[in-house]
């Protein structure tokens, strides 16, 4: 403010605005480019043809989203086994599918069966909202994750991790553990 060229202007203010514009184009010229504000001032530092950042070409992100789309991804499977399994075995179809996807989502972060396990006893609002007794909670949670090692027995893997490891719903459906705790899992099966 203090160089002769905005002292003596008629209009000092008009010097300013002016000066915060050309800053403003510069960023966005900048932005525009990918260079830094004060090259994108100078003509010179000026690009022939425009970067293409990654989000900017929209038949680069329909693709991905189509091959997305096109994919089904494992948990989606994992998912729906799980609530095919349960509505075989005398659960309703809908609260079938609720059970899968809450388990699947409830233990997708947690690193251990073991936790898994923990995790899923401990949850009693679920298990209300069910209206499931305790001994019936517990079995959909062996049923479904397995159970822990215990010194007389080892550790069992659930549903979910072997419909994982690949087997089918008739490979599940043969193994006649498996419709024994699947039995005890109905809501009413147990007092």
């Amino acid at each position: 403010m203090r160089e002769p060229g905005i002292l003596n202007a008629e209009s000092p203010w008009a010097v300013v605005r002016k000066a915060v514009a050309r800053h403003l184009m510069a960023e966005t010229q900048g932005e525009r480019h990918l260079q830094s504000p004060d090259h994108a001032r100078r003509l010179k530092n000026h690009p022939d043809a425009m970067p293409v950042r990654a989000g900017d070409d929209q038949t680069l992100m329909e693709v991905a989203v189509e091959d997305q789309a096109a994919v089904p991804r494992g948990i989606d499977r994992i998912v729906q086994c799980a609530a095919a399994y349960l509505a075989v075995a005398g659960w309703p179809a809908a609260d079938a599918a609720g059970v899968a996807e809450y388990v699947c989502q409830r233990i997708s972060d947690l690193g251990s069966q073991e936790s898994a396990v923990d995790v899923l006893r401990r949850d009693h609002a679920f298990r209300q909202f069910l209206q499931l007794s305790k001994p019936e909670w517990a079995a959909l949670v062996r049923l479904l994750v397995g159970s822990k090692p215990t010194t007389a027995s080892p550790a069992r893997p659930g549903l979910l991790v072997r419909v994982l490891s690949g087997e089918s719903l008739a490979e599940l459906l043969a193994d006649e553990r498996l419709r024994d705790l699947a039995r005890q899992t109905l809501p009413g099966s147990r007092p």
